[in-house]
């Protein structure tokens, strides 16, 4: 098991995930930091697999203020789009491959809760895992912290579907693009329901 202290907030990340009480570890990569997140579990609880999550950290610039002196609300989709590319990316999908295949990912829902404000020069942790992906769609979840803080300031989710570049219509997720999403599941642990 790969373990150690996160190199920014220095929280051990053998810790217990809360939500899921299932063991929660990663792994640092530059400043990229990686770890396995648990899928929600369904209502008979027999078995939870586990999604590899992925944390960037952007800095919150000047002009993305509001007239409140907070972020702007329409900014965090910026932010939960960068964060998706930055995954792909880390995944060897980058602009290049995108283009062989022929399509691209477009965000086509997203719910957004906002928590808590966030001020110009706040370094803030964005953390993003695939919560399923099948047939023209990936569901991709997010959370926003300030660096160093427990505390979260955005929640969201988005529907991501597949589409053909040229006609802009759904078509199936390639095979390549399934199998490199895919490689970020594990079913290495389980959780037993026990009453």
């Amino acid at each position: 098991m790969l373990s150690g202290v996160h190199p920014v907030n220095r929280r051990k990340t053998n810790q217990v995930e809360s939500k899921q009480a299932i063991a929660y570890f990663g792994f640092n990569l530059g400043l990229k930091w990686f770890s396995f997140f648990p899928r929600r579990c369904n209502e008979n609880l027999k078995f939870v697999s586990t999604m590899q999550i992925f944390k960037t950290l952007l800095r919150v610039r000047h002009y993305e203020m509001d007239a409140l002196g907070h972020v702007n609300n329409a900014v965090y989709q910026n932010y939960l789009e960068q964060a998706a590319i930055e995954h792909s990316e880390h995944l060897g999908l980058n602009l290049d491959v995108y283009q062989k295949s022929g399509g691209v990912f477009v965000m086509r829902r997203v719910e957004i809760d906002y928590l808590r404000p966030a001020v110009a020069g706040d370094t803030l942790e964005v953390t993003t895992w695939l919560r399923e992906i099948r047939g023209t769609r990936a569901f991709r979840k997010y959370e926003i912290r300030k660096q160093d803080q427990e505390d979260l300031l955005v929640t969201a989710e988005a529907l991501w579907v597949w589409v053909d570049a040229k006609t802009m219509r759904p078509r199936p997720i390639p095979k390549l693009m399934l199998e490199k999403f895919q490689q970020t599941l594990s079913e290495d642990f389980s959780l037993q329901y026990q009453s």
